[in-house]
This record gives C-alpha cells, sequence and structure tokens, in this order.
C-alpha cells in the first residue's frame, strides 16, 4: 500500500486494476459452465433421479452451507501463508473436476457428495478471490471492483443458460424429429436423461478456460507478505461489524435456494424446456444490475443499497406465494435477480469496509462463515416446510425472516 492507503499503481483494463479485470473473466468463463449446469441441476435432480422437496432442500443446505463456512478458513489461511492465488487456483481446479461427473449420478446420494465437492472448490477460492480483488484495488474503487466481478459472474450466468437451452433443444428434435421448433416451447413433454446428462459434460470446457486465466493473476507479495497472522476470531473487530455479522446470519436464514424457485415455476405452468430461459432471465437482470449497485453503493452507503435489495426479496417471497403463471415466474425471476444485483456485491464490500486491510481475508471469511451458518437451516427448513405444508409457507418463512433481518441491518 502507498501512503494513502491505495495499492501501488498497476496496468490498468477497462479502467479497472490488471487482477480485478481478470479475475472478472476468471468469473465469465467458470459461470458459462457452471450455470449450464445450474440451469437443469434441479429438474435433474427432481425428474431424473427422482428427489423430494425435502431432499433437495437438505442437498442444497449441506451444500451451501459448506462452502461459506469453508470460506473463514480459506481466507484466513491465505492471510496466515500470505499467498492467495493458491487458494484460488485449486479450488477452481476441484470445482471443475467434479462439476461433469454429477452427470454420471444415478441416485441423489451420490449428487449430494459431488455437490459437495464441488461446493468445497467454491469455499477454497472464494475468499482468497475477494481479498485479492480487494488487495488490488483502492477502498474507493470496493464497490465498482466487487460490482464488476458479480457482473462478469451473471453474465456468464446468461451465456450458460443460452447453451444449456440449446443442447436440450437438440435432443429434443432428436426424440421428435420433424417437429415444428415451437413445439419444444409449448411441449410439457419428459425431456430424456440423455440431454441432461450432455448438459453436465460440455460444461467442462468452458470451466477449464476458467482454471487457465487463473494462472495469468499477478500476486503482489508485498501487498499480502506483511499480513500479520490473525486468530479465527471475533477479537479485534468493532461493534459495527459484529452487529453487520448478525444481520448477515439473520438475512442468511431467509435465503431458500433457487432450486425451489425452479420447483415453483414448474407449478406455475412453466414447461420444463424453458426452465433454462426462465434461469437466463434471473441472471440477465442480474449481470445488468451488479456493477451499476455497487457504484451506487459507492455514493451513497452501503446499509442503503442493501434495504432496497432486501426489501426487492420480501415482494418477490411474496408473489411466488400466489404466482399462477408463467409469465408471472418470468416476472418472480427477474426480481429475484435484481435483489441478487443489489445485494451480492454490495454485501461483499461492506464486509471488507468494515473488517479493515491486515484482517480483511479473515473478515470476509468470517462474514461468508455467518452466511454459512445460516443457509443449512434456510434450504432444510424451507424443504420440510414445503414438503408438510405446501410451497406457500417456505416463501412466508423466507419473508418473515427477511423482515427481521432487515431491521438488524437498519442499526449497522
Amino acid at each position: 500500500m502507498n501512503g494513502n492507503g491505495h495499492p501501488p499503481s498497476e496496468r490498468r483494463v477497462a479502467g479497472l486494476p490488471r487482477n480485478v479485470f481478470v479475475l472478472g473473466m476468471v468469473s465469465l468463463f467458470n459461470d458459462v459452465g457452471s450455470e449450464m449446469i445450474f440451469a437443469i441441476y434441479p429438474l435433474f435432480l427432481a425428474t431424473v433421479l427422482g428427489a423430494g422437496a425435502e431432499i433437495i432442500g437438505l442437498i442444497e443446505g449441506i451444500a451451501e452451507s459448506m462452502s461459506n463456512i469453508l470460506k473463514t478458513f480459506s481466507g484466513w489461511l491465505s492471510d496466515r501463508v500470505s499467498r492467495r492465488k493458491s487458494f484460488v487456483f485449486s479450488g477452481y481446479a476441484l470445482s471443475n473436476t467434479v462439476q461433469p461427473l454429477m452427470g454420471l449420478t444415478t441416485a441423489w446420494p451420490q449428487l449430494l457428495v459431488l455437490r459437495s465437492l464441488d461446493r468445497l472448490g467454491k469455499g477454497t477460492r472464494e475468499s482468497p478471490r475477494d481479498a485479492l480483488v480487494a488487495d488490488s484495488a483502492s477502498q474507493e474503487e470496493y464497490g465498482r471492483s466487487f460490482g464488476f466481478q458479480r457482473s462478469m459472474d451473471s453474465l456468464g450466468g446468461v451465456l450458460g443458460p443460452i447453451l444449456a437451452f440449446a443442447i436440450l433443444a437438440y435432443f429434443h428434435y432428436l426424440a421428435n424429429p420433424g417437429a415444428p421448433l415451437i413445439s419444444y416451447f409449448v411441449s410439457n413433454s419428459t425431456t430424456p436423461a440423455t440431454a441432461f446428462r450432455w448438459v453436465f459434460f460440455l460444461a467442462a470446457v468452458p470451466n477449464l478456460l476458467a482454471v487457465a486465466l487463473v494462472l495469468l493473476v499477478r500476486e503482489k507479495p508485498h501487498l499480502v507478505g506483511r499480513v500479520g497472522k490473525p486468530r479465527l476470531s471475533l477479537a479485534g473487530f468493532d461493534s459495527r461489524f459484529k452487529l453487520y455479522l448478525l444481520a448477515v446470519v439473520v438475512l442468511g436464514l431467509s435465503q431458500l435456494s433457487y432450486t425451489f424457485m425452479i420447483l415453483r415455476s414448474r407449478s406455475a405452468g412453466v414447461a420444463v424446456p424453458l426452465i433454462p430461459l426462465l434461469y437466463m432471465f434471473f441472471q440477465l437482470i442480474y449481470a445488468a444490475t451488479a456493477a451499476p449497485a455497487g457504484v451506487v453503493s459507492d455514493r451513497i452507503g452501503r446499509r442503503r443499497v442493501l434495504t432496497m435489495g432486501y426489501g426487492v426479496f420480501i415482494l418477490m417471497s411474496v408473489g411466488w406465494i400466489f404466482v399462477a403463471t408463467p409469465l408471472g415466474a418470468a416476472g418472480l425471476f427477474g426480481l429475484y435477480g435484481l435483489f441478487h444485483g443489489l445485494t451480492d456485491g454490495v454485501q461483499r464490500a461492506f464486509a471488507a469496509d468494515l473488517s479493515g486491510g491486515e484482517r480483511r481475508g479473515t473478515g470476509l471469511g468470517l462474514y461468508h462463515t455467518g452466511r454459512g451458518l445460516a443457509l443449512l437451516p434456510a434450504s432444510a427448513i424451507a424443504g420440510v416446510l414445503w414438503a408438510v405444508f405446501g410451497p406457500a409457507a417456505a416463501f412466508i418463512f423466507a419473508g418473515g425472516v427477511a423482515s427481521v433481518g432487515l431491521i438488524l441491518l437498519s442499526f449497522v
């Protein structure tokens, strides 16, 4: 850092520090592949492997909770050993190895193991990657830098579902030779399991490109080498950071998995072949709003933008209770994208603001762990409520808990 607390000058690309830009490209290609998979993953789990809502909630809760809790240790270790790039590379490599193997599963316990390993890779890389972004930018650029990172994630998330749709369309054509293309959009027939499996296999191509791009990151030992050896605890963090962490935990309890929204869309009349396009719409809105939200948060403050974002989430939760048409489901996925665009990058930037320089990796890790501790019960409770009382109960729970978290956030 220079005397003003800014990173030393380095080459900039598209107005961003070089590392921030490269890591954004890594996220772009990684998400093209991974979102090809996750656009159809809930349908594969429910229709091919036969998992119910409570099983889906359990799988997603375990996987996402594991990912977020591990981010604490990866962030702390990247502070302690003064090496962030190795964590980022190994995390991407692990995830991109196991994701294609999901297409070979024949029972949900097998997928649970692979999904958990995939999230293990994500947990290994994310805190060090976020710390690398923060190391490479001045504090005044945090919102823009994290917003760009999330925007590239979401742009990949737009392209991935389009490719998934194209693959499913091809197999639909093979199964229905001579049928007009419009039949794919209106047909509610069962999609062959082979089509889903090929989506998993082909997604490996862009993911391998993402792993290769990590090698272009230029880590600066003089930026991270002077970091101390922090204890993995809240000691040393002020009361404002601790209150923010509490709000993050409560808000995390409201975050039921997107898989429930895809299942709810099916009951609202959305045909199976259209699900990837619905997921693409969510990612499109997310990509369009993430970077501007970061810039706005630099100007008016993180808390105000987060308040708007969680207000959108509460509105969306109410909408899922009553939705009855495909058009309505599409609109709610749009709100879901707006919610993520307003909150994902800004939440991380707020954690970086409040945790400070030498403990930034640990602070971001604690932020991710706070969310991780909440995500397991969030999805598990939503799955049980869905199975026992119906979909409305799961979304009432989500909106109610988010309201409590929003109140806590107002005091940060």
